[in-house]
């Protein structure tokens, strides 16, 4: 009123009456002229502190950039310090698409032939929506310098790291890969992404318009922190000789697949593991998944007559049997529950001894049956079969064996000699470590210590008994037959000059269709040296060999050629 009344006195001369008219005008344009003061009130209240945070995001994205800093990922090391996996620094090639719109065709073409990436899929990147593409990533070193000198717009280079495997695919299955993202996928790389991976960094920077670094001085660096480094079991000598003479027997049998482990029995440590058909890391992209599977864990086979140690080695314990007590083997055909069963070459009466050495698979059977399914099952878990081992890698299956309820009656006459079970590769090997030992299972294990960037440890993994599964005096005997089954039986080929060998073949037939192939055989040769003090544990299965498939012809000359190489090194290098 009081305003009203003032621009009244104003606006009226001496004299001068101010119409009805004049006033709604006033009062028209005072509305409007607050209203339009509310809403500015009202829109700045929203853009402060309603919208405050997103807008002041928004700007920030337009002038400045946030680099991830990739840590370098930590080192692999055999057990004598070798490396085995390093981190290079390698170059990316990228783009900022909003900027790089007047690059010419001509100049994507010199691009594309430089990059090695056709001309299409470098437009298709370049005209993309997003503010920032990978052109290539993580190509050679230098790649990125001589794409600057081009000097397109848009187009430039960050530092980056990348997974290098120096030895190519020497333990390849051990090792494992990593993503273009530096995380691992399989193996060792895998299991212990978080310590090898580290924390990545960041550095933020303000730009102008054109890209253009302007304010250098108000850079938000934070560092990245490497990863930790691993030191293995694994000795990459013994590693290479095991791959070797894997490698000749599965291309001179023409197999589909081998495996080979050598192990020490009395600390559980991995010194090799192979697998063939094998892949190259650094490339794993260009083989098949059948290629980078690690079939010392993940695959399952019946083990034939390896697995009549553990018959042999529960019927000892138990007491059942002493080494000379006879046993009639039917002269090679015995019935049982109206199945036959056969051996290789007939025999009459063998001491216990001499079934193993022979493998009889009736002596074996009579055995069995003297222990019982119970008393059987028992020993074969406590052996740890149907169980992890333990082992320090992703994707170890459990094997197979069936409670004593669901066995059926032909089970007992099965199981003994190591059928109606399934089994792997460093689950074997962990066995016959705890026969060799003096009957201690060991847990396997595959990597030593964790060490920090300044060497240091940040953890260390020791030795670790699981369990005590047979008494050192069983273990004596068994060592005994199994010496015996190399100089006397099955074993001949495993023999080595100058050293007792304790070990044992095996020829099991691989089960198809309800029943057992008479063409796909498993030939596998499982043994320890020295006997008498034992440092070595080799286990060698090839699958479908073929040709001749027995185990004493196929994996025993491979045992024995890794025998005699791993001892030779033993012995140079005094360990």
């Amino acid at each position: 009123m009081f305003i009203r009344n003032r621009l009244t006195q104003w606006l009226k001369p001496s004299g001068f009456m101010i119409s009805k008219w004049h006033k709604f005008r006033t009062f028209l344009v005072l509305l409007v002229l607050s209203a339009c003061l509310i809403y500015l009130l009202q829109r700045l209240y929203q853009i402060q502190l309603v919208m405050g945070e997103a807008l002041g995001q928004k700007a920030r994205a337009q002038h400045q950039r946030n680099f991830q800093l990739s840590p370098r990922r930590g080192n692999i090391y055999d057990r004598n310090g070798k490396k085995l996996a390093l981190t290079v620094s390698v170059d990316s090639i990228c783009a900022w698409p909003e900027r790089a719109k007047s690059i010419t065709d001509k100049e994507i073409d010199k691009l594309s032939s430089i990059l090695r990436i056709s001309p299409s899929t470098l437009r298709e990147k370049l005209h993309s929506r997003r503010p920032f593409v990978f052109l290539a990533r993580k190509v050679d070193r230098g790649l990125g310098a001589q794409i600057r000198r081009l000097n397109l717009p848009g187009i430039d280079y960050l530092e980056e790291v990348k997974r290098f495997y120096p030895k190519g695919s020497l333990g390849a299955h051990l090792l494992g890969f990593v993503g273009v993202d530096g995380t691992g996928l399989e193996g060792l790389e895998l299991y212990y992404d978080r310590y090898l991976r580290g924390t990545p960094g960041w550095r933020q920077v303000e730009k102008d318009a054109r890209g253009r670094e302007i304010l250098p001085f108000r850079d938000d660096y934070t560092p990245p922190m490497d990863g930790y480094h691993l030191v293995l079991t694994i000795d990459k000598v013994i590693q290479h000789i095991a791959e070797r003479e894997l490698e000749r027997t599965f291309q001179e049998r023409e197999a589909k697949g081998g495996t080979l482990v050598v192990m020490d029995p009395k600390t559980g440590e991995i010194l090799a593991l192979a697998n063939r058909p094998t892949f190259n890391p650094n490339s794993f992209k260009d083989y098949p998944a059948n290629y980078r599977r690690n079939r010392a864990i993940t695959d399952i086979f019946e083990p034939g007559s390896t697995f009549k140690v553990i018959t042999a080695a529960a019927a000892l314990e138990e007491r059942l049997f002493q080494l000379e007590d006879k046993i009639f083997c039917e002269e090679g055909s015995y019935r049982l529950n109206g199945h036959s069963i056969r051996d290789v070459r007939p025999h009459g009466w063998l001491s216990f001894k001499e079934v193993i050495e022979v493998s009889s698979n009736i002596g074996t059977v009579k055995i069995g049956q003297a222990l019982g399914k119970e008393r059987l099952y028992e020993y074969i878990r406590s052996f740890g079969f149907g169980a992890k081992t333990g082992i320090d890698f992703p994707g170890e299956v459990r094997g197979l064996i069936r409670t004593p309820q669901r066995w059926s009656k032909l089970s007992l006459g099965a199981i003994p000699f190591g059928q109606e079970i399934a089994v792997t590769a460093v689950q074997l090997a962990t066995a016959l470590s705890a026969i060799a030992n003096g009957g201690l299972l060991m847990r396997p294990r595959v990597v030593d210590a964790i060490l920090d960037q300044e060497g240091e440890v940040v953890r260390k993994f020791e030795s670790q008994v699981v369990r005590r599964v047979i008494s050192s005096q069983t273990a004596k005997q068994l060592t005994e037959i199994l010496v015996g089954v190399v100089e006397n039986g099955t074993g001949r080929t495993a023999r080595l000059e100058g050293y007792a060998v304790a070990g044992k073949t095996g020829t099991a037939q691989k089960a198809e269709r309800g029943g057992y192939s008479d063409t796909k055989f498993i030939s596998s040769f499982m043994g320890y040296l020295p006997a008498e003090d034992p440092e070595v544990v080799i286990v060698v299965i090839i699958d479908e060999p073929q040709g001749d498939f027995f185990g004493a012809t196929v994996a025993g000359p491979t045992f024995r050629r890794v025998a005699e190489g791993v001892m030779s090194y033993l012995k140079a290098t005094e360990r």
